[in-house]
């Protein structure tokens, strides 16, 4: 009982993380309570069904028959039963999800190793042995930093795609770090 409890809750907060709460707030009219629920009734069973549907194909009438008897109090199947079928689909979807990280991850790698050699021929990119690339946007003329020293400088990490994903730019503030501790 109490497992079966665990890995519906489980569930349920997969289900409800995955609803977006970051939507643009527009103003809304005014709504009568009752055609609200009903909204909302609709609206999460439209964004439950779908999410659940992205790792297996869900019979429709299965899925609405268990959320009426569930509603209802009268399952069709023991505890145990339940449990042993959430167990298979959290399996199955697991499995999805590896599946479809490592064609990510496959087809990322290609596009990162394409982005290095194309790189590298721009005259104004340096590549060390390590296969580091960098762009000199200004030589400085002081003494070079040893590997225990600490620096502090502005930087800006960007993706393939020109995403930044970090910026001392934009937090107006250099990094401060030790030379032989950054990556």
């Amino acid at each position: 009982m109490c497992n079966f409890k665990r890995c519906l809750l489980v569930l349920i907060i997969l289900i409800f993380s995955t609803i977006n709460c970051f939507a643009d707030e527009k103003k809304e009219e005014p709504i009568d309570k009752a055609d609200l629920e009903k909204q909302i009734s609709y609206a999460l069973g439209y964004d439950i069904f779908d999410k659940l549907q992205e790792n297996f194909d869900l019979d429709l009438d299965a899925f609405t028959m268990g959320a009426r008897d569930n509603f209802e109090k009268q399952p069709k199947l023991t505890e145990e039963k339940l449990k042993q079928t959430l167990v298979s689909y959290q399996r199955i979807a697991r499995q999805k999800q590896i599946e479809r990280i490592k064609i990510e991850s496959k087809e990322n790698r290609e596009k990162g190793l394409k982005f290095l050699e194309d790189n590298k021929l721009k005259t104004d990119i340096v590549t060390l042995p390590s296969g580091l690339q960098y762009k000199v946007i200004a030589a400085g003329d002081g003494a070079l930093p040893k590997a225990t020293d600490t620096v502090e400088c502005h930087y800006k990490g960007t993706l393939i795609d020109g995403t930044v994903f970090d910026s001392s730019y934009q937090r107006g503030k250099p990094a401060t770090f030790q030379v032989g501790g950054v990556i």
